[in-house]
């Protein structure tokens, strides 16, 4: 047993054809709060780093700090969490100096740079909820500086007209140190028709040789670069995963390029077959050697002059498996054009993809049965396809979403969260999803009423009721609620008990004296207008509050009418009397494949007759002669209440044979067994 949920998508909500064969009624009641409900599927736990909520210190790097005058440093912080982890905080905390006329601590989009301003100590704080730790700085104006270092990183010294390198900024001290310079470096370009330099961002703009240099402090230091005509970008990105088969491979080129260099001759690539058996789609050991082949384009090479773009489709549908295809600083359009990939990788490579075969619509999280809601959710949708290696595809950022009724429902198209249906008013809209040549629709009901409990006319006094009241155990009854939309044996009920509040609104079952019986049975028979429970483990000459809930498709839920009732003196020791316990086989039909099994009453001294529920179990081994075995070796085929006979459309294969039994319970959970009978198939 355990506690109301906060929200019914974690409600263990118990279905109608619920099967306590091995629960026997033996738990207890119990106010219970904290833990899962269970039963709902919710969204899997990320792996991620620890909130920042559970950082019980924070450290600065480095504790003490020592700049020459002008240069700047970036601290970091590192918090160290309630699991003894540690994370890296610089952006989470708050910047401050407690003399900014001797260094200055940025805490916007560089968190963390320090500025040396003025010769003195100060001391630079960071701050993350109640948490503080300092790092000491001295700025010293006593360091020389001799050299300035302009360079540009791990990147080589070219750039592409059109495209932008960046430069740093070092300058080395007569005390043997060096340091990142702030930013009040004069920069300057030798020839700004061939590239330009603002801030360290030095932007290319004609094919040359330009030398930028960069002046702190009366210091100069220059370096040369070479400016070359060659590609701005390439669509897909470089290693940006799947690529159909059929996409087209966009490159522009700089204003340098001579439009006669571009021909299907120049544009050089190159396969590689990924290893089948590893299954794997990544470029890496899983890659079969490179095959050293080249091949030629089908001819569907296109230049727009207007913005300097090639597309060409370089697979021609030939190669349905899964490809790489590869261009290196070696192919023939980068040695036509002297590019080696300045401010690109030094290898364009993509990982085709078998071509869709189909596609289908899906709840991209699988918290309700159907496609319906109710107004104000965000539901979110997927489309899946199907591949021609049989594997599925998440194509769900890539499709076109909509929806044929604005006013019920609208769906999102935005890159984040593609696919997200809004749900607005009670309706039903047709969503249709589009990718390439495929059409898929889905018609999603937005429910905004909750069940009538009981049914349209039902009435207080035949609703809710309890009887065969024990000491310890109790049964009750409830007529099954109504639904504008939903079918009714889709309605789930959940049984909610209190020995100190009353349980008259949704809004009670969040009061932690209230708790949700999950061992509760509910039985429901077929064509039966009634549902029929029953639970154990209650206290002695107590008052108890009882009450139902029930929950609709959508999650519209509604609370039938409170009843209460006072547990007696005496608990129920006693399990059920069968006069005769001997099982009856009859009407059996290899033709219907069906057989019909009848068995005596089981008559209680606390448990009124209609109150006694039966389970009947089978097995193919003489194994369930006793209440323990049956529930552990056999398959319940009914479970029951007020009824003595029940035809089965099942029957064993010829000559294989099956054994019957059935348990009587009271509604203490006391059981009494029959005596097992045999059924062999004709």
């Amino acid at each position: 047993m355990q506690s109301a949920s906060k929200s019914w998508k974690s409600r263990l909500v118990l279905p109608l054809l619920a099967a306590l064969a091995s629960a026997a009624l033996g738990g207890c009641v119990e106010s219970s709060k904290g833990g899962d409900q269970g039963g709902g599927t919710g969204a899997s736990a990320g792996t991620g780093p620890a909130p920042v909520v559970d950082a019980r210190a924070i450290v600065v790097t480095p504790p003490v700090a020592s700049l020459p005058l002008g240069t700047s440093q970036l601290l970091v912080a590192t918090a160290t969490l309630a699991d003894g982890t540690t994370r890296d905080v610089t952006k989470d905390v708050s910047w401050s100096s407690k003399n900014p006329a001797v260094v200055a601590v940025d805490d916007g989009a560089a968190k963390g740079k320090l500025t040396a301003v003025g010769p003195g100590t100060a001391a630079v704080v960071a701050k993350l909820g109640e948490l503080l730790a300092e790092s000491t700085v001295t700025i010293t104006d006593t360091a020389k500086l001799a050299s300035v270092v302009l360079s540009p990183g791990n990147a080589l010294p070219v750039v592409v007209a059109g495209l932008t390198l960046e430069l740093g900024a070092v300058g080395n001290y007569t005390d043997a140190t060096s340091h990142a310079l702030a930013a009040d470096v004069v920069w300057e370009s030798s020839d700004p028709a061939v590239a330009t330099v603002e801030a360290g961002l030095v932007k290319g703009l004609a094919s040359g040789a330009v030398t930028i240099s960069g002046t702190f402090a009366g210091v100069t230091g220059a370096i040369e670069l070479t400016v070359t005509p060659g590609i701005l970008s390439i669509s897909p990105a470089s290693g940006e995963g799947n690529v159909a088969v059929t996409d087209a491979i966009s490159i522009v080129f700089s204003d340098d390029v001579d439009p006669a260099t571009l021909t299907a001759e120049t544009l050089d690539f190159a396969y590689q077959t990924l290893d089948s058996a590893s299954g794997s789609q990544n470029p890496g050991p899983a890659m079969a050697a490179p095959a050293a082949e080249s091949f030629a384009l089908d001819g569907d090479l296109t230049y727009d002059a207007a913005t300097r773009t090639v597309r060409f489709r370089p697979l021609g549908g030939r190669f349905p498996g899964h490809a790489r295809i590869v261009m290196t600083a070696s192919s023939g359009i980068l040695t036509a054009l002297g590019v080696a990939f300045a401010g690109l990788p030094p290898t364009y490579a993509f990982t085709t993809v078998a071509a869709i075969d189909n596609v289908f619509i899906t709840l991209a999280v699988n918290d309700r049965p159907d496609y319906v809601g109710k107004p104000g959710e965000v539901v979110a949708l997927a489309l899946v396809g199907i591949d021609s290696n049989g594997d599925t595809v998440d194509l769900t950022d890539t499709a076109i979403w909509a929806s044929s009724d604005g006013e019920v429902a609208t769906v999102s198209n935005l890159a984040d969260p593609r696919g997200a249906l809004t749900l607005k008013a009670a309706g039903v809209t047709t969503i249709t999803v589009m990718f390439e040549t495929f059409t898929q629709t889905v018609d999603f009901l937005v429910d905004g009423t909750a069940p009538a409990p009981g049914g349209a006319d039902a009435t207080p006094a035949t609703t809710l009721a309890t009887s065969s009241i024990t000491g310890t155990s109790m049964a009750f009854r409830f007529d099954m609620a109504e639904d504008d939309k939903a079918f009714t044996e889709n309605l789930r009920y959940g049984v909610y008990i209190s020995k100190t509040v009353t349980i008259a609104t949704p809004a009670d079952l969040e009061s932690d004296a209230v708790t949700y019986v999950d061992d509760a049975a509910i039985i429901y028979k077929d064509g039966a207008t009634e549902i029929m429970g029953a639970m154990a483990g209650l206290e002695p000459s107590t008052l108890y509050h009882l009450n139902v809930l029930v929950i609709d498709d959508a999650g519209n839920e509604a609370l039938y009418t409170e009843v209460t009732f006072t547990t007696t003196a005496t608990a129920d020791a006693t399990a059920p009397v069968v006069a005769d316990k001997a099982l009856v086989v009859s009407d059996q039909s290899a033709v219907d494949g069906s057989f019909k099994l009848t068995w005596g009453v089981a008559d209680d001294d606390l448990t009124l007759d209609p109150d006694v529920f039966y389970i009947v179990y089978y097995s193919y081994a003489d194994d369930i002669d006793t209440a323990e075995k049956a529930a552990q070796n056999g398959s319940i085929l009914l479970f029951t209440y007020d009824q003595l006979s029940e035809t089965f459309e099942f029957l064993p294969e010829a000559g294989d044979t099956i054994y019957l039994n059935v348990l009587a319970y009271d509604v203490q959970g006391n059981a009494t067994v029959y005596t097992t009978t045999m059924l062999t198939g004709t």
